[in-house]
């Protein structure tokens, strides 16, 4: 299809002259290009006549129009930015890949987000560079992906962070500690955890049946609920081995593809519950002989504390499980649970326990929600077991409750609290993305009346007579209308760089060369810089490179110089220096100018939108704004000096990445 399209066009009156005497380098791409799955487009000669296949036709307005078109022509409304990208692959030869570009297409009548990959490559013929061949992958999914598992991760961090629960995270088949709250560092205050296998971290685990609980974990994928586990531990590193006792719960975590790659764990220590829980099983024993020693220990106790004889009925009860169920000591002794404030049907399963332990030996441990008798809804935790006589007969039951409602509520709130952000997050972006369609489309909108405006001026110009046109009056008021024409225009061009700024945010980062960026920015300032007399010295070292975003570092750097350039001191030629060095955690890049420089005393912020500080020079006070909110949005920062009369120092920090280091 796209075939018969280029055929049918009158080659003899473009530029690239009839195809029988096209160059057989531009034939044999242009064959590539057709037969590619990619899309593919050719930009050839000085002009960029556009040569393109079927796949590229889902960027283009009208699928055929562009064809033998220059790239200008139909990329005009973008041309200030893909036009040096093309220019620069021609006329050096380097190839340019930029990264995960957001490109909405139109499929079936819908506007879809859509990401790219764009290579663009030099093609030549006869070793002379002739055009410039741009090939296109798409990469939405991976973008998308790299959203989910970002969104995921940040999800993750608040739920860690904001738990009552001692929390963390293992990672791999080596179970690393990645990252924990800082309750779970409280259960091993002096001992290094982060970035460490587990058995390196805790080397005596291994041989204890947690250790084999975590590796089958990892390897099924089946949750595991711990409770009151025994785990051998020192508390800091080379301490002394302690029993500790911990409730958990070991959960496998998974990545975007659903494949377990680490381990969750949520985690309380019970030890003193466990000791207070066997310490009462051992004053059980004792309780006929030793009732007041006993009683005054356990009333110290905040856990429920009682026991039975072997008909179910209650031989003792401390302080706590009178003021819950709001009776006394003679209220409870004597009676079983049916005849105390307990509802029916708790009572009997409660009843049923305490028989069940009676009868077989074994213990019971389990937990309910129980209203008490003043209206007061709580969650409990208990567990009967049994107490032997030397002959191995139950003669006893030892029972303990604990009031575990704050942990339920805590549980709660830590749900409705990540429904709350999940909300609150998807407000955000829908008022941000709103934000973003209501400036693009007013800019927009707004360009075409301006131009009519524009229009009309000029041939109003031409209408005019020359006896009018004369007039100075007449003269000075047209040049006003043309003049506020203009700066309309830019506040446009402004609000329209506004808007990209988001989607700039999320290009790809890597190393750049800065002194590339600042020659480049030199030759598109070619004729201010050379108007201006002016001079850009260089003076970088050995630190030379930077890891960030191309585009938003050449837009730091082009609005700092040009801003040097319009604002120059009348009495001597501009000299702009431009030096790079590093501090700590950061690079660091300064631009320095002789200029006419600020005064700073009483301004709180240059950076502010639409912020001018001097007015002869045409502006919007846009550009310092721009630069102030890339920094701040890579997590670095910029700082000013300036003295009226001598000129003005900016440093700009960029963060290090780990590892990098400047040869």
């Amino acid at each position: 299809m796209i075939s018969a399209q280029i055929e049918t066009i009158d080659w003899e009156k473009n530029p690239l002259g009839c195809m029988e005497e096209w160059p057989e380098s531009l034939k044999t791409s242009l064959n590539l290009c057709l037969n590619s799955p990619f899309p593919m487009l050719i930009c050839w000669g000085p002009e960029m006549i556009m040569l393109y296949n079927q796949g590229y036709t889902d960027f283009l307005n009208d699928p055929y129009y562009a064809l033998g078109k220059p790239a200008k022509e139909i990329w005009g409304d973008i041309w200030d930015i893909t036009g040096p990208m093309l220019e620069g692959v021609r006329s050096t030869g380097k190839p340019l890949l930029l990264s995960d570009q957001l490109f909405p297409l139109v499929k079936n009548g819908v506007k879809e987000e859509h990401y790219f990959t764009f290579s663009y490559s030099p093609l030549r013929d006869n070793e002379k560079l002739k055009g410039v061949l741009n090939i296109v992958y798409e990469t939405t999914e991976k973008v998308l992906n790299d959203r989910l598992a970002k969104l995921e991760q940040e999800r993750m961090d608040r739920i860690i962070s904001q738990a009552p629960a001692a929390v963390c995270v293992l990672e791999g088949p080596e179970l690393i500690f990645e990252r924990f709250n800082h309750n779970y560092q409280q259960f091993f205050p002096g001992r290094d955890l982060l970035g460490k296998p587990v058995l390196e971290a805790l080397p005596e685990i291994k041989d204890a049946p947690i250790h084999e609980i975590l590796l089958d974990v990892y390897r099924t994928g089946k949750t595991f609920e711990g409770k009151e586990l025994l785990v051998p531990l020192s508390r800091s590193e080379g301490g002394a081995i302690e029993d500790l006792y911990f409730n958990f719960i070991y959960q496998a975590k998974l990545n975007v593809k659903k494949e377990i790659d680490g381990i969750i764990v949520f985690a309380y220590e019970v030890t003193e519950f466990v000791k207070a829980r066997n310490t009462a099983e051992q004053l059980a024993l004792q309780v006929e002989q030793h009732a007041k020693l006993f009683d005054v220990t356990l009333s110290a106790i905040k856990d429920m504390v009682y026991t039975f004889d072997t008909e179910g009925r209650f031989t003792y009860s401390n302080y706590s499980l009178f003021e819950v169920l709001g009776i006394t000591l003679d209220d409870i002794i004597g009676k079983n649970f049916h005849d105390l404030p307990y509802p029916p049907a708790l009572a009997h399963t409660l009843q049923s326990q305490i028989s069940y332990v009676i009868d077989t030996g074994k213990p019971v441990k389990n937990d309910t929600v129980f209203t008490n008798p003043k209206g007061i809804i709580g969650y409990y935790e208990y567990i009967f077991s049994p107490v032997f006589d030397n002959e191995g007969k139950v003669v006893l039951v030892a029972g303990s409750t604990r009031d575990i409602s704050e942990h339920k509520k805590s549980e709660q709130a830590i749900k409705i609290k990540n429904e709350e952000l999940t909300d609150l997050n998807n407000q955000l972006i829908r008022v941000n993305s709103d934000l973003d369609n209501f400036i693009y489309t007013a800019s927009h909108d707004l360009k075409a009346p301006i131009s009519n405006i524009e229009g009309l001026v000029n041939a109003l110009r031409e209408f005019l007579s020359t006896q009018a046109l004369e007039n100075s009056v007449v003269d000075d008021l047209l040049d006003m209308i043309m003049g506020s024409i203009q700066r309309f225009h830019t506040t446009i061009k402004d609000l329209s760089d506004i808007t990209k700024l988001q989607r700039l945010n999320e290009e790809a980062e890597h190393l750049i060369d800065v002194e590339e960026v600042i020659e480049d920015i030199k030759k598109d300032l070619f004729f201010l810089v050379k108007e201006a007399n002016a001079q850009i010295q260089l003076t970088f070292g050995k630190v030379r490179h930077i890891n960030f975003s191309p585009k938003n570092l050449r837009s730091v750097f082009y609005n700092l110089i040009s801003n040097s350039l319009k604002y120059k001191s009348p009495e001597r030629d501009p000299v702009i220096v431009i030096s790079c060095s590093e501090i700590e955690e950061y690079i660091v890049v300064t631009v320095e100018d002789n200029g006419l420089g600020m005064d700073l005393t009483y301004e709180t912020s240059i950076f502010g939108m639409f912020r001018r500080l001097h007015n002869h020079v045409e502006g919007t006070g846009i550009g310092l704004y721009i630069v102030k909110k890339i920094m701040d949005n890579a997590d670095g920062k910029i700082e000013v000096e300036s003295e009226v009369g001598k000129g003005s120092v900016f440093k700009l920090y960029f963060k290090k990445i780990a590892g990098h280091e400047e040869a």
